[in-house]
């Protein structure tokens, strides 16, 4: 969903994808999985770097492919 469109239905879904983002949520495993219901991502190196930084800091994320803009993950199951 596009973060323009989720501010506009629901500000606070909008507030826990702000927090995922930018990397303030302490557990963007269990958000991103049970609140976002999503099994892959993409996050831009850029704006995003302190949730890429969780992401590669945590074993229940695969890192699918890395380049210098960013990368492709995949939650796994557990």
């Amino acid at each position: 969903m596009d973060p323009v469109y989720m501010w506009h239905k629901d500000k606070n879904l909008y507030q826990q994808y702000r927090m995922v983002a930018l990397g303030q949520d302490k557990n963007p495993y269990t958000t991103l999985k049970n609140v976002f219901k999503i099994n892959y991502g993409y996050a831009g190196k850029l704006y995003f770097w302190a949730l890429v930084d969780q992401i590669k800091k945590d074993s229940r994320f695969e890192i699918m492919q890395e380049d210098r803009l960013g990368v492709i993950f995949k939650l796994k199951e557990i």
